[in-house]
């Protein structure tokens, strides 16, 4: 699959990014990105995909598809420190029948 057609369906999901957004991008990208126009975001295709998806993943996933490199960063760490003091704390087995 091509750079730009890869880009073309993460610009058709999230919507065209803003200029903060893709400040690090290369010249060549943002100057792609910005040649197909505002486009606004489809995120609420995913919730069709997952409809049994708890509210809060879709919210995370949401927050980690983005295409600002120090948002999802943010995220992600939220979510690896949030899954490590679940994991730490026991709830985890005890959610999970003692597994």
């Amino acid at each position: 699959m091509s750079f730009c057609l890869q880009l073309d369906l993460i610009v058709d999901l999230l919507g065209s990014p803003s200029d903060e957004d893709i400040r690090s991008a290369c010249e060549p990208a943002k100057a792609y990105v910005r040649s197909k126009g505002h486009l606004s975001s489809k995120i609420a295709a995913l919730y069709q995909l997952s409809p049994d998806c708890d509210d809060f993943v879709m919210h995370l996933m949401c927050q980690m598809l983005t295409f600002n490199p120090v948002v999802t960063a943010v995220v992600t760490l939220t979510v690896f420190v949030v899954v490590n003091v679940v994991c730490n704390n026991g709830c985890i087995q005890r959610l999970c029948g003692g597994v």
